[in-house]
C-alpha cells in the first residue's frame, strides 16, 4: 500500500509539473529573439540618467541609465542587470510629462511581447519621481509660507530641469533613428477620468492612442486598430457610463472603460 501511494503521489507531480512546463511553453509561444543591439563606444551617446524601470528586472527597484545606440535603447542598472529595446520592436512611444503628476517617463508599447527578467511585458517605461512638497504642521505660520515658497519654486525648476533633458534625449532619439521613432505626447486637456482596471484614473487622448501610463498595469488602445466604440448605461439619471472598445480583429478580445462620469460624455464623442 505504501508503494502505490508513493507511486501515485509521484505520477500526479509528473503530471503537475509537465502541464506547468506546458502551460509556460504556450505563454512564451509570441515572445520574439530581439536582433542584437549595436553598441555605440562614443562618449556622446544619448543618455538619461537616475531613472527606474517597469517591470523591474529584480524584486527591489533599482535606479539605472538610458542609453541610446545604433539600433535600440540599453538600460543598464547599478546592479549591473541589463534591458535591451530594440527600435523596430517599439509599436508606440510616449512622453508622459510631468504636468500636474508625480512621474516623467518615457513608455515604451511593443509590437511583440520580450522577457524582463521572468516576466513577459508588452510595456516597458522608464521613468523618474519629481518630488512632493511636504507640510510640517508644527511650523508657525510665517515660518511655513516662507519655507513652502522655497519648496514650490525648487520643485518648479526640477520639474522644468527634468522636462529639459527628457525632451532633449527625444530629441537626439529621432535624429538618430531619421524619424522612425517618434513620440507622442498625451493631451492631458482633453483627459477623462475611468476605470480600465480596478482603479480610477486619468485616461488621455495622443495623436494615435488613448492612454493611462502612469497607473501600472498601462492602459494603451491604438486608435487605428479600433472597428467600433460602444457607449453602455448611457441613461441620464445615472452618474456614469461605460466605453466598450470592438477591434477590427474580431479575435481580438474587446477592451472596457468603466465608470466614466457622464459630464464627459459629449467631450468624448465630439
Amino acid at each position: 500500500a505504501h508503494n502505490l501511494n508513493n507511486a501515485f503521489r509521484i505520477i500526479k507531480e509528473v503530471q503537475k509539473n509537465f502541464k506547468q512546463y506546458e502551460n509556460e511553453k504556450k505563454e512564451l509561444e509570441d515572445v520574439i529573439e530581439q536582433e542584437t543591439l549595436k553598441i555605440v563606444s562614443a562618449k556622446g551617446v544619448p543618455r538619461l540618467k537616475d531613472l527606474y524601470c517597469r517591470p523591474n528586472l529584480s524584486q527591489r527597484r533599482v535606479i539605472g541609465t538610458l542609453e541610446a545606440h545604433s539600433n535600440g535603447f540599453r538600460f543598464h542598472n547599478t546592479h549591473g542587470g541589463n534591458i535591451d529595446v530594440i527600435y523596430n520592436t517599439i509599436r508606440n512611444a510616449f512622453f508622459q510629462p510631468c504636468d500636474k503628476e508625480m512621474l516623467i517617463m518615457l513608455h515604451f508599447y511593443l509590437k511583440h511581447p520580450i522577457m524582463i527578467g521572468k516576466k513577459k511585458t508588452y510595456h516597458i517605461c522608464f521613468y523618474t519621481e519629481v518630488g512632493e512638497i511636504m507640510t510640517d504642521l508644527g511650523k508657525s505660520s510665517h515660518m511655513y509660507d516662507r519655507d513652502d515658497i522655497e519648496a514650490e519654486h525648487a520643485e518648479r525648476e526640477m520639474r522644468q530641469k527634468l522636462k529639459g533633458a527628457f525632451k532633449n534625449f527625444i530629441e537626439k532619439v529621432e535624429n538618430l533613428t531619421r524619424g522612425k521613432l517618434e513620440f507622442d505626447t498625451p493631451f492631458r486637456d482633453l483627459g477623462f477620468h475611468g476605470v480600465p482596471f480596478r482603479s480610477s484614473c486619468l485616461l488621455q487622448p495622443t495623436t494615435h492612442c488613448l492612454i493611462n501610463v502612469i497607473e501600472w498595469p498601462p492602459f494603451v488602445i491604438s486608435l487605428e486598430e479600433v472597428e467600433l466604440i460602444h457607449f453602455e448605461r448611457v441613461q441620464f439619471q445615472l452618474k456614469n457610463f461605460d466605453m466598450v472598445f470592438i477591434f477590427k480583429d474580431y479575435t481580438k478580445k474587446i477592451e472596457m472603460i468603466n465608470s466614466i462620469p457622464m459630464s464627459s460624455l459629449d467631450a468624448i464623442k465630439e
